[in-house]
């Protein structure tokens, strides 16, 4: 059976398949790393329905509508995952299965994991109990406790490439113009190309944050372009959190048997209720995942200028909306200036996903008012 749900990652798949047709013992701890964007969470929750599809036949249908006994799924619920959400895990796996021989946990934000968090968890895969499957997802190995790494098998997974994102939204019926524009503005991310893809809104959106670093000439366009940033985050922000979970509790009444506007029995109800406490538990961490993503598209554009200035041709430029604009300042920046715009925008990331101190408005500013156009790129 193919894996539909996950394209440009056969490595992982081959490892994954080999390790569910190995007639061996399980692994116990997996450790799916991989950047943002590569479908880590998707594997993950597509494998656990694979492992326990062996024991129970409907396993997708239960999985999918959140209605699976065993299996528990973590998110940030904030910044972080505290020790108390690991602990509460930890709890529900010392109970054995209800519906197979399988429980599998997916943390799908390990990096977020405080070190008293990972310390907690550690204690639990390090003697596992044979039924028990801990599937961890993060950026990369390094983003975990080395304690915990080791004693993981790692599925490395990468950024999907532009051309199958493009052949794959076709598939799905976009057209190809459109299909190659927004597979090349979503920089490997399927998600965020199929939301580019479907939503016009969103895709000029997505055009104006990448102008934004190329339109600060005063100081008080960088206050504007801040504020800017800010509401594209927040409208993309609730506009995608909204459809995300409309879908699921779409998803849900068709799984449950019921009707899109039947009224909820009191029996399932609490089905409803988990997903309604998921979306409050991720608004928060949304919102700063959106804002660092519109800084990674403004530090695409300074990447394309970067090429520009190494004398690459305009096939690799990722921003072709902006070529003008982007050959006019790749001659009026050194290559130094524009490594530091770089850093600039990179200090800014770090600043707002480690939440130091400073509210994310006077971190843009800041950024922005160091992005100020040479003053010999305005002449041309």
């Amino acid at each position: 059976m193919s894996w539909i749900k996950v394209i440009d990652q056969d490595d992982a798949i081959e490892q994954l398949s080999v390790a569910l047709n190995s007639t061996s013992k399980m692994t116990n701890t997996w450790l799916f790393a991989g950047p943002p964007g590569s479908g880590r969470s998707t594997l993950a929750l597509e494998f656990a329905v694979r492992i326990l599809l062996k024991s129970i036949s409907n396993a997708r249908t239960l999985v999918e509508s959140n209605a699976h006994p065993d299996v528990e799924v973590l998110g940030a619920s904030g910044l972080t995952i505290k020790i108390d959400a690991v602990r509460s895990m930890i709890a529900k796996a010392a109970i054995f299965p209800t519906l197979g021989n399988r429980k599998i946990f997916i943390i799908k934000d390990a990096d977020r994991m405080t070190t008293e968090a990972q310390n907690a968890l550690l204690k639990s895969i390090e003697e596992p109990e044979e039924y028990m499957i801990w599937i961890l997802c993060a950026p990369t190995t390094h983003d975990v406790l080395p304690t915990i790494s080791s004693r993981a098998r790692v599925v490395n997974l990468r950024l999907a490439r532009t051309g199958s994102i493009e052949k794959l939204l076709v598939s799905e019926g976009v057209d190809n113009k459109k299909a190659a524009e927004v597979a090349r503005l979503s920089n490997g991310h399927i998600g965020i190309a199929r939301k580019l893809a479907l939503n016009s809104e969103l895709y000029e959106q997505r055009l104006s944050n990448s102008e934004l670093a190329l339109s600060v000439n005063y100081v008080s366009d960088a206050v504007y372009s801040a504020q800017i940033l800010i509401k594209n985050a927040e409208n993309l922000f609730k506009q995608l959190l909204d459809e995300e979970f409309e879908q699921k509790i779409r998803k849900l009444h068709l799984n449950l048997g019921l009707e899109e506007d039947e009224v909820v029995p009191a029996k399932l109800q609490h089905y409803f209720k988990a997903v309604e406490d998921e979306k409050k538990s991720q608004e928060k961490r949304q919102l700063r995942d959106l804002l660092d993503v519109s800084l990674q598209e403004i530090l695409m554009v300074y990447r394309d200028i970067s090429l520009l200035q190494a004398g690459a041709n305009s096939d690799l430029i990722i921003n072709l909306h902006l070529i003008d604009k982007l050959v006019v300042y790749a001659k009026s920046m050194t290559i130094t200036e524009t490594a530091l715009k770089i850093e600039c925008v990179e200090c800014a990331r770090d600043r707002i996903n480690n939440n130091l101190g400073a509210s994310g408005q006077l971190v843009l500013e800041a950024m922005f008012a160091a992005l100020l156009i040479p003053t010999r790129a305005l002449v041309h």
